[in-house]
């Protein structure tokens, strides 16, 4: 059985590494975004139609991507639980800290 120090320790050691993970993900999300973000997003369908034989491939690909729309998505629920994640985590710390 763990003393109230040991597990409040336990607690904090806990957050502290949920806290860094979190981290880490974060900053590993914004660096693949930003290099894919520095990729050129268009098709040179002209090459494509000088290499390859079928045209009608070709005409059906520029199409569909001149009529592409990307779908957007409510994410205040996550962003919601993340920042109630963060604020029990301080409030956690600074219990500790006292």
């Amino acid at each position: 059985m763990l003393t109230n120090d040991k597990q409040s320790n336990l607690n904090h050691t806990e957050t502290v590494s949920s806290l860094q993970a979190f981290r880490k993900r974060h900053g590993d999300a914004q660096r693949i975004h930003g290099t894919l973000a520095a990729q050129p997003t268009t098709v040179d369908f002209a090459h494509y139609r000088s290499v390859l034989k079928n045209q009608g491939v070709i005409d059906d690909a520029e199409k569909l991507l001149k009529e592409f729309k990307p779908k957007t998505y409510d994410v205040s629920v996550q962003v919601k639980a993340i920042d109630e994640f963060e604020a029990k985590a301080v409030r956690q710390n600074l219990i500790f800290l006292i």
